[in-house]
């Protein structure tokens, strides 16, 4: 793992005395408005002794949401995808991953032949499939469905956006991780990447001021909560919950939407997503096959998921994945959860079904409120076609 800061606040207070602030000094100023009526005369006037009193002040008594004020881009490579997920699991954050889905990822040789195995034959049948398809269109399409056979623990890059209290929040989440007993497959795999993350974060300044302060430690003593629970009933309302099976892309696509609560947990029996073109090959026992003998985490697994919040951010995540340019399973799986939503609500708050019932069977290029301004556009599918 390499991890390199790529970006940071940019702090544009003109100080008095001519001093640069760090940037602990920094988030510590911008809490003076909170006690002043003319803020900026203050932090830019304040002394050096009184920044810095406020700073300990704010640390002990936990006063945190200053130190949000200041913003690290951080660039990681060579990390799984399932680290990539968890980070990607907490919300606050803007991200940009190597997905696998337009990019190779680099795999071990035994996955590698396993996954050149299918890409030659998925690319062969979009050649076939679709003759006057642009080749980078071809490639994405086997890419999409040949990275499924990889293990969750599959390297990747990402840009990744985050606060300075994020990251020392999750500096010690993941600290609580390392030391969990009892932790499943999934959390097993992710800890080489969690103990390295602590390691190199631990090394990370800006001038000579470390970014991990032990004082900055979460109040609410939290951690990482993205397996738990999903045996509950589901709710519709202006609020919902469902539940669901998809694989790890799938799920981590629909993670992305940061409004949403994403709790997965294990099934206790081992299934595996079939995209539809391994159906219409007809290479089912093959492809469940090689993904047995690579005996790994396949990114094929299927996984328990129960995603909650508020109805008009699942109206919000429509309006992203309902377009046949999204993966083709959390394409699918939106279109089906929209159709489950609208029905349910009928039963609990029939106007509000009525609303929602306008979007469903269609992409979101025929939604009322929606402007598509796609450079490809696609073509409308019916929904009789929409298959898991």
């Amino acid at each position: 793992m390499k991890i390199q800061i790529i970006g940071a606040t940019q702090n544009l207070l003109n100080n008095a005395d001519s001093r640069q602030d760090t940037p602990f000094e920094f988030c510590a100023k911008t809490m003076a408005t909170c006690v002043s009526n003319d803020p900026i005369q203050k932090m830019t006037t304040e002394t050096l002794e009184a920044t810095q009193k406020r700073l300990e002040t704010t640390l002990k008594e936990r006063h945190h949401s200053g130190f949000d004020m200041f913003k690290l881009i951080l660039q990681i490579d060579d990390v799984s995808k399932i680290f990539c997920t968890y980070l990607n699991s907490l919300h606050c954050y803007d991200t940009e991953e190597t997905s696998g889905r337009h990019a190779k990822l680099t795999l071990p040789p035994k996955e590698q032949a396993v996954f050149d195995y299918f890409y030659d034959k998925f690319y062969n049948y979009a050649c076939e499939k679709y003759p006057d398809a642009k080749k980078h269109k071809k490639q994405s399409i086997a890419l999409e469905n040949a990275r499924m056979v990889a293990g969750v623990d599959a390297k990747t890059n990402i840009t990744h956006s985050i606060s300075l209290r994020q990251l020392n929040y999750i500096y010690e989440w993941a600290q609580k991780l390392l030391e969990k007993q009892n932790p499943n497959p999934y959390e097993q795999a992710v800890m080489p990447d969690m103990r390295e993350f602590c390691e190199k974060v631990a090394e990370l300044k800006i001038g000579n001021e470390p970014l991990i302060n032990p004082k900055l430690a979460d109040p609410y003593r939290r951690e990482f909560n993205l397996f738990g629970n999903t045996n509950l009933p589901e709710i519709y309302g202006d609020v919902y919950a469902i539940n669901y099976q998809a694989s790890f892309p799938g799920m981590a696509q629909s993670i992305r939407h940061r409004s949403i609560k994403h709790v997965l947990s294990i099934p206790s029996e081992k299934t595996y997503y079939i995209p539809p073109i391994v159906q219409e090959l007809e290479l089912e026992e093959e492809w469940t096959g090689k993904i047995e003998e690579l005996g790994n985490l396949a990114q094929a697994q299927m996984l328990n998921v129960r995603e909650s919040g508020q109805l008009d951010a699942f109206m919000m995540k429509i309006k992203e994945r309902c377009c046949p340019h999204a993966q083709e399973e959390i394409y699918n799986l939106t279109h089906e959860n929209l159709a489950k939503i609208a029905n349910n609500l009928e039963y609990v708050d029939y106007q509000l079904s009525q609303i929602v019932q306008r979007y469903v069977g269609k992409d979101r290029r025929s939604f009322h409120d929606y402007q598509c301004i796609c450079s490809t556009p696609c073509k409308p599918r019916k929904i009789d076609e929409i298959t898991r």
